[in-house]
């Protein structure tokens, strides 16, 4: 449901509500989309602007339902009837003509988030469920403050109210009788408690009845599937003239005793003798009417269910069954729909909401605030958002804490057990053991080992750890999907991935321990992923694209690491640990990968293995901008027998060393291209030494060398055929020195070559956006700066900032403001690469500021972690912000800008127009759909 707030807010305390739905609409689609989405126009046209023409407020609307707020009853009352005469006169074309049913309520609301809570919204979306296309409904609370032509049609009982309301129908033209309940037509159980998160799954399973004989909703237990199909019912029942029937499945053992449990729920007594089964009794009673049959927990008798369902609906075209089952029945025409988990996500989720309603229900002194709230989303977040998980832990709220609650759920089973005094609610660990009991022995052995993965899995390595390979492990796994006891992972990888949610997880562990096979599984488990992982080869290690597959695997991974260390196998340990190294570079936070390195770095004797860890703790170090660390670790790899990492620690070195020590630089540059020749080493080794060189003559203004050298050490990054971090460094080298050395095409066409985005160095789009100001392209230039500097402020890195400051000067400077330029380059401090270093260099050169510039980078003494320019990009982009606003509104004209060739132009417009996307109110200012408030101001 869509929410409208009104630019005067909405009407508060006693307020009359609106309600309005069209009949038969999914039935409609259905026939004709095309024609109905037209005829559906005009009906939004008209709804919206009766409510609005009468002064009330459009707060909500979901498909055809709208949802109206009035201060006065009169013209709630008013805007229905308008509604109804234009409706009926109405050109539909070739559209359906539709028919609109009509509730009003009046009563005290609450308006929260543009939308309202209380009994009163509530009231008067039952009141519009019980109207009949064209007719308009009122509560006696409507009708008492009007004076209008009304039937009076009687008190009536409503689902959730509990007195029963006085109904009046406005006009008095005869209509059939309206939708209310006849008792004797229901034998569902009472609710007992409004469901939440569920409306739009109600929706769709509504409308799937409309068109369909037979849906089954299916789910772990737990997943909340009987309230689910209860509630629907309840939806359903003022249009079933023939009523709706519960048959509860649970509490029966034989497959023989589902037709007398059936035909109780219907309250009918099968005859016995006279040639026709229970079954064929019940399906000739159902044959004529015009019902809603709930089959609640089937699983343990599909087939059985399976043959009722069949037959019933072989000789009935009205009636329709509705089931709930951990696995589908397999019944022809059956259309299943999986019941997902709650959503938990923040403090106003549905299943934080959950929570607090059923809290209250055992605690009404309780308080639950903001803070309380961030706390119970996390409870919910480690139950899977399962609504029986969550109401169990609710219900410890009589005596805990959420605070208690969340540091107790380590032992979950136990605190969701129930408690004492209240043995007949169905607890976690019953539910579970139910699904398990279900399942044949092979497929329990197979669930067992699943325990063991943490997060998601694929089928390979379900099949390493069970020891079940081939056709057999598909067909179990299949089976445990269906039974909803393992989940498919929607993660959009090219290979299908399963997971089981943590409670599951956690009960199935508890079952491999139970049967002893804990050890031959952890062992299979760790095998699998040392195999995934482990690696001698830099190549490999170093390869992004490799990452990228890895990272959905890395809390198996962890584990893996976990086991070999625990054990103290540091050696595999290290050799796993040396396999993530382009993981922990560009998919993980660096503070993982230097958790692990340093443990095993203090662990590990002297030699090679040793050497590896420390040079993949040295990258770590150095995006976390712990750059004293950096040195140390790369002088203690100079110094190492081992070659490889030796050659490497060589360039890197010499890389970082050109500007406090050009001539050391050019000394190690020089060691790391010897050591590569004498060990016969890649190119992957040989490349940071060459790539040095070009850093070296960049800080020396020498832009032609620098290019050659940089071009040389991109091709060696190629050679290997893998993404790596050298490979996207030199590429972004050779393109800045494109840009240096005049030549813009040649920039954006190195840039083109690939996608530098999977390294966490990519600096791409400062690049890129000072060859297209080169080029004349400002207004792209400004949009690639601003969206780097949103993605600065995020966080992603530390300095990118001070990037970002480069090509805000750029196009300050470009723009013909030299002197703010100037002042945004010296802010930049010291920009995050050598290469955007020598862009901000050659940006001071064309204002004749180059020397200055470079005398500050030179001859800093600030660590590099106390420059960040984070603070000095919020207010550039606030000020710009600022100024377009104020362009905005007073009508001064924009200025196109042509940057190679120097035209004068306003030295805010372009920027300011990338830096605040105008809403089409010009009240607001959003970048990819984000309020710059939020990302600059707020932040």
């Amino acid at each position: 449901m869509t929410t409208i707030p009104s630019a005067g807010g909405v009407p508060t305390g006693i307020v009359t509500f609106l309600f309005t739905d069209v009949e038969g609409s999914t039935r409609l689609w259905a026939a004709d989309a095309g024609k109905t989405a037209v005829s559906i126009e005009t009906h939004d046209r008209i709804i919206k602007q009766a409510i609005q023409d009468r002064g009330g407020v459009v707060f909500g609307w979901a498909g055809d339902h709208f949802r109206g707020a009035f201060e006065d009853p009169r013209a709630a009352v008013a805007a229905a009837m308008a509604a109804q005469t234009v409706l009926a006169q109405a050109d539909w074309g070739d559209g359906p003509v539709l028919k609109v049913r009509m509730g009003l309520h009046r009563g005290r609301a609450t308006p929260r988030d543009g939308d309202y809570f209380g009994s009163a919204p509530n009231t008067a979306a039952r009141i519009e469920s019980l109207a009949h296309g064209g007719q308009v409904l009122m509560s006696a609370a409507v009708h008492d403050e009007v004076d209008v032509e009304s039937l009076d049609l009687g008190h009536h009982r409503l689902r959730d109210v509990p007195k029963p309301v006085g109904i009046h129908q406005l006009g008095i033209t005869a209509n059939r009788p309206i939708r209310t309940v006849d008792p004797s037509l229901s034998t569902l159980p009472n609710p007992g408690s409004i469901i939440l998160g569920r409306d739009e799954l109600i929706a769709e399973v509504r409308g799937l009845l409309e068109t369909q004989p037979m849906v089954t909703v299916t789910g772990m237990g737990g997943s909340g599937k009987t309230r689910l199909a209860v509630e629907v019912a309840y939806q359903e029942l003022p249009g079933r003239y023939d009523g709706c029937y519960f048959a509860d499945l649970s509490a029966i053992s034989e497959g023989s005793e589902v037709a007398a449990a059936v035909a109780e729920a219907l309250r009918l007594e099968p005859t016995a003798g006279g040639g026709s089964s229970a079954i064929e009794q019940l399906a000739a009673y159902l044959a004529s009417r015009d019902a809603l049959l709930v089959l609640d927990n089937c699983e343990h008798v599909v087939e059985e269910c399976a043959d009722l369902a069949e037959q019933v609906l072989a000789r009935s075209t009205a009636t329709a069954i509705l089931a709930t089952t951990r696995q589908r029945l397999g019944v022809a025409g059956e259309r299943v729909i999986a019941v997902p988990s709650l959503d938990a996500d923040d403090d106003r989720s549905p299943a934080v909401e959950l929570f607090v309603e059923r809290a209250l229900a055992v605690n009404p002194a309780g308080r639950f605030g903001r803070a309380e709230r961030a706390t119970i989303s996390e409870i919910c977040r480690r139950l899977d958002g399962m609504p029986l998980a969550i109401e169990l832990a609710a219900a410890r709220s009589a005596v805990l804490t959420p605070a208690e609650i969340l540091d107790r759920m380590a032992d979950r089973f136990r605190l969701l057990s129930g408690g004492r005094g209240r043995h007949r609610r169905r607890t976690l660990q019953a539910t579970l053991d139910w699904s398990y009991d279900l399942l044949d022995e092979e497929e329990q052995a197979f669930f067992r080992s699943l325990g063991l993965f943490v997060g998601s899995f694929d089928l390979a390595a379900a099949q390493a750890v069970t020891g079940i390979s081939g056709y057999d492990a598909m067909d179990l796994m299949e089976s445990l999907v269906a039974k909803n006891l393992v989940v498919t992972d929607d993660s959009g990888l090219d290979t299908a991935r399963y997971r089981l949610l943590e409670s599951v997880r956690i009960y199935a562990g508890d079952q491999l321990t139970r049967h002893g096979d804990a050890g031959r599984a952890q062992d299979a488990h760790a095998d699998c992923y040392r195999r995934l992982t482990a690696t001698d080869d830099f190549g490999v290690s170093s390869d992004l694209g490799r990452s990228a597959s890895l990272r959905p695997d890395w809390p198996n991974i962890a584990t893996t690491l976990e086991y070999f260390t625990s054990a103290g196998d540091f050696e595999t340990a290290a050799s796993i640990a040396f396999g993530c190294q382009a993981l922990w570079e560009s998919r993980l936070p660096a503070t993982e990968g230097r958790r692990w390195l340093e443990m095993l770095v203090d662990q590990l004797p002297d030699g090679p293995e040793r050497d590896w860890i420390t040079y993949g703790l040295m990258m770590l170090c150095s995006q976390l901008d712990d750059w004293t660390e950096v040195h140390s670790l790369l002088r203690q790899m100079v110094a190492s027998a081992s070659p490889g990492p030796r050659t490497l620690a060589a360039g890197i070195l010499a890389f970082f060393m050109c500007r406090e020590g050009p001539d050391e630089a050019l000394t190690l540059a020089s060691l790391g291209q010897s050591l590569a020749a004498e060990h016969d080493l890649g190119p992957e080794f040989l490349c940071p030494s060459v790539c040095a060189e070009g850093v070296h003559a960049l800080y020396d203004a020498r832009f032609e060398h620098a290019r050659t050298a940089f071009e040389d050490a991109h091709e060696l990054s190629c050679e290997r055929r893998v993404e790596t971090n050298h490979f996207v460094m030199t590429g972004i080298a050779v393109a800045a020195a494109q840009v240096l050395t005049g030549d813009p095409e040649a920039a954006l066409e190195s840039l083109d070559t690939a996608d530098w985005s999977a390294s966490i160095w990519d600096s791409s789009a400062i690049v890129r956006a000072l060859a297209l100001i080169d080029l004349g392209r400002s207004a792209e230039a400004a949009d690639l700066v601003v969206g780097f500097g949103y993605d600065a402020l995020r966080g992603r890195l530390a300095r990118m900032s001070n990037d970002a400051m480069v090509g805000l000067a750029a196009l300050a400077i470009n723009q013909g403001d030299i002197e703010h330029g100037w002042k945004l380059l010296q802010q930049a401090a010291s920009p995050r690469t050598p290469f955007t270093i020598g862009l901000a260099e050659g940006l001071a050169d064309r204002i004749g500021r180059g020397d200055a510039m470079r005398h500050m980078h030179r001859l800093r003494d600030r660590p590099l972690a106390e420059l960040d320019a984070s603070e000095a990009l919020r207010a550039e982009l606030t000020r710009l912000r600022s100024a377009r606003f104020e362009r905005f509104h007073d009508g001064t004209p924009g200025a196109d800008v042509a940057l190679a060739g120097g035209v004068e132009a306003d030295p805010v417009d372009h920027v300011a127009v990338a830096a605040v996307q105008l809403r089409g109110d010009g009240v607001g200012f959003t970048h990819d759909g984000e309020r710059v408030e939020d990302l600059v101001i707020d932040e």
